[in-house]
């Protein structure tokens, strides 16, 4: 009878033995899980540390290249006459923001054989050209990287068709050229070329306005401004492409980005978004029947993107009005 009590004993230990060893090998699974997943937030400095790091389980908790928030997704005549601006304020910094590998773009854009983007720029993005003839891109040399510092520019960007070249156009993903304004290395099939004016740095809460317009030469005249200082960036572009047997097409794609990449956690975004309002107006005796509703293009889905944003529309005589307004739940 003892040796039977001692044998239970013994069973019974050895199976809370084995229900101890269980619980620990799933907390240090779900611990070995945990680390990984949040590794993007702020133990690498960079997308390739973080990637060979972690993986592939990352793409789905940082903001690398599912952060971007965009609207519009609509088209609106293209010819003299017509005015597009937007008016917005800089917003402030995330707190936990590095501009030496991390970049926002922030703007109101036109597609048409290319793309007219005056722009905010934060952190390490493209903002030089080499010039005519063929307009190559090429990074901002370090300008935008030695501190946490909006600047403001405009630029018409365009990929894949050289000037004095007879390569077809290659059109940008959904309006927003991602890849080649990140990646400004030149190749034979898909070269980036940018007209850029000048970088000017602008600080949170300056009031920005936008404008765009296509004179009777056919020229178009892109500009981005500071109502605060007065400071002012601004381009000119005669022909699409720069190719003289080029001509504008009819209509025009409009929108709003904020793209980013690299952005590892929530406090890399602005902790808030002052909306942006787009004002398009036709000449006189257009007819009102062009006024479309703005929807999301493109929504982050990154944990913690802004997924929440809001964009309204309102038509009235000649006049188009879209206020964005990027939020997160």
């Amino acid at each position: 009878q003892e040796l039977s009590n001692m044998a239970d004993n013994m069973l019974m230990w050895l199976w809370s033995m084995l229900l101890l060893v269980s619980t620990y090998s799933t907390d240090v699974e779900m611990q070995s899980i945990t680390n990984v997943l949040h590794q993007g937030e702020g133990n690498c400095t960079g997308m390739d540390c973080r990637r060979t790091r972690c993986g592939d389980v990352c793409k789905e908790t940082d903001c690398s290249h599912f952060g971007n928030v965009c609207a519009g997704g609509v088209s609106v005549p293209l010819a003299t006459g017509w005015q597009y601006s937007s008016v917005f304020k800089v917003p402030p910094y995330g707190s936990a923001f590095t501009p030496d590998n991390a970049t926002i773009f922030y703007y109101f854009n036109l597609i048409a054989k290319g793309q007219f983007v005056p722009q905010l720029t934060l952190g390490n993005g493209l903002c030089n050209s080499t010039g005519p003839p063929q307009f190559n891109c090429s990074g901002c040399g370090g300008t935008t990287t030695k501190a946490k510092q909006w600047f403001m520019q405009a630029q018409y960007f365009w990929t894949g068709h050289d000037p004095s070249d007879e390569k077809e156009y290659n059109a940008v993903r959904n309006g927003r050229p991602w890849y080649e304004r990140h990646n400004t290395g030149v190749n034979s099939d898909n070269t980036c070329h940018v007209i850029a004016g000048d970088l000017i740095p602008v600080d949170p809460g300056e009031s920005i306005i936008t404008t765009f317009t296509l004179d009777k030469a056919q020229m178009w005249h892109v500009s981005i401004k500071s109502a605060d200082t007065q400071k002012e960036s601004r381009i000119t572009v005669k022909e699409p492409f720069m190719e003289e047997n080029q001509t504008w097409p009819d209509s025009v794609g409009v929108g709003v980005c904020m793209e980013v990449d690299n952005l590892m956690n929530r406090d890399y975004y602005p902790p808030t978004c002052p909306p942006i309002t787009v004002t398009i107006k036709a000449p006189e005796g257009t007819a009102d029947s062009w006024q479309k509703p703005w929807h999301i293009t493109e929504n982050p889905s990154c944990v913690f993107g802004p997924n929440a944003t809001k964009v309204k529309s309102i038509a009235s005589k000649l006049t188009s009005t879209t206020t964005i307004q990027y939020m997160w739940p």
